[in-house]
């Protein structure tokens, strides 16, 4: 028998060895799609992402508060003014 016949039918003999996207260490990946060394590495990335998303969130609805407050200010001095002129005349 040839060493082929007398391995498993998924065992693979050449694994890709790439880096981990989290901690940077080489490791065989056990599948194909493979991207993080373990589960600590993967647990990490999807916490620091999660973090990542909610702090750019955050800035985002403060920058649109801070529109809205300029508008509403914008607003508000263009109705003054328009009040104004509606008395001045009468």
């Amino acid at each position: 028998m040839t060493e082929e016949e007398t391995m498993p039918r998924n065992y693979k003999a050449r694994r890709a060895r790439v880096a981990c996207a989290q901690c940077g260490i080489e490791f065989d990946q056990a599948r194909s799609d493979a991207r993080f060394c373990g589960t600590a590495c993967r647990v990490a990335s999807h916490r620091a992402r999660r973090t990542d998303d909610a702090a750019e969130t955050d800035r985002l609805i403060a920058e649109l508060r801070a529109a809205r407050a300029r508008y509403d200010r914008a607003t508000i001095e263009r109705d003054r003014s328009a009040l104004r002129q509606k008395h001045e005349v009468e």
